[in-house]
């Protein structure tokens, strides 16, 4: 059951730590700059996962 919700978008998640996780998006903030196209990402997870699918044969 997923029982605590975002206070700002009402999406539910399994953990507290998801909600915090989740945070960031109503932020705006983009501190993960991708070295090899300068696209930037909220989490370093998101980062982590275009460098194995956009940048994986470079």
């Amino acid at each position: 059951e997923r029982k605590y919700s975002c206070e700002r978008c009402d999406r539910r998640f399994y953990t507290r730590k998801d909600v915090r996780r989740h945070a960031v998006v109503h932020t705006g903030r983009r501190d993960f700059l991708c070295p090899r196209c300068a696209q930037r990402f909220g989490r370093r997870d998101h980062l982590t996962r275009h460098l194995k699918k956009s940048h994986a044969q470079e």
